[in-house]
């Protein structure tokens, strides 16, 4: 009988929908001894039960799930993580976030098997794959539509040429170069990617810079993210410093009175304070958000409020 390591590709195959008739009955008899395989399989059949309605994830919690995926996967990128990340689905599937975890760890899977056994394009099939790739950041023009794009674009590498040409070099199961408009779909889909999935921190704060320099709707919605919920506190306050070039905008404006309230940083609490303030926020809008905030780290952010507070009262 074959083992478990044996079975771990028909389990993929399963999952995918690939499996024909023989792998199938050769898994199954295998998952009659198998504790772990019939699990996996139970899995399966549950998911494919129509009748069985999965609660969603909320956005917050779907996006941390997924960057823990994206960087514990991009940061071991050997066949080994994939079999140790196929282990450990079990443990995922008991989440509220299973049927999103599903597609992603399919994604990410096939993601890495391509990335493997990838050899140097003819330029002919490189070409053709440029405009499969630039055909679908045509279609995605909300974040999250990036966010979910079957292309994960990594190690980006941005270079500007002059104020109206962008040469962007980064990986997608290959590695790729372009040389694009600054306004071109392609440059934004992956400039948005980068700014949420880039696994170095350098690379995270070269896109930050230059985001500016294409803002739309898509690169300031992953902007906000990235001040909100990356990882690291330098990256998380450039962010926010490049937002705070655009005022009155109420998109914005939220963003930075949930900073007062979700982040640890005294430094980027005060700079988002001061981007309301000085758009005017009203009073009433602001001291209902300070009600949730506490703690020593608090005071120079309440301090700063009070003034702002007489201010307005001598205003009126």
């Amino acid at each position: 009988m074959a083992s478990c390591s044996q079975n771990k590709s028909l389990l993929k195959k399963l999952f995918a929908d690939e499996i024909n008739g023989n792998e199938k009955k050769q898994l199954y008899e295998h998952a009659r001894h198998c504790a772990d395989c019939r699990s996996m399989i139970n899995v399966y059949e549950q998911l494919k039960e129509p009748s069985n309605v999965l609660p969603m994830p909320d956005e917050t919690a779907f996006l941390q799930m997924r960057r823990r995926l994206i960087r514990q996967i991009r940061n071991k990128p050997t066949a080994s993580a994939i079999n140790r990340m196929l282990d450990n689905m079990w443990l995922w599937f008991r989440q509220p976030t299973v049927a999103y975890g599903l597609s992603l760890v399919l994604l990410f899977s096939g993601w890495f098997i391509g990335r493997q056994t990838a050899t140097q394009s003819e330029p002919a099939v490189q070409n053709g794959f440029i405009r499969t790739i630039e055909y679908s950041a045509r279609q995605n023009t909300s974040l999250s539509e990036s966010i979910n794009s079957p292309y994960i674009f990594s190690d980006v590498k941005i270079n500007a040429l002059d104020e109206q040409t962008v040469n962007i070099r980064f990986n997608v199961s290959t590695h790729m170069e372009i040389t694009r408009p600054k306004s071109d779909p392609l440059v934004k889909e992956v400039l948005a990617q980068s700014l949420l999935q880039n696994r170095t921190v350098g690379n995270r704060l070269q896109a930050i810079a230059y985001s500016n320099t294409v803002m739309d709707d898509k690169i300031k919605e992953a902007l906000i993210q990235t001040m909100r919920q990356d990882d690291n506190a330098a990256v998380r306050l450039k962010a926010l410093q490049s937002l705070l070039n655009y005022p009155g905008d109420e998109t914005i404006q939220q963003a930075m009175l949930n900073v007062l309230t979700e982040e640890e940083t005294v430094q980027m609490r005060l700079q988002a304070l001061d981007y309301l303030t000085r758009n005017q926020i009203s009073a009433g809008r602001l001291q209902s958000q300070l009600q949730h905030i506490e703690g020593w780290r608090s005071i120079p952010v309440l301090r700063k409020a009070d003034h702002y507070f007489e201010g307005q009262k001598i205003i009126e």
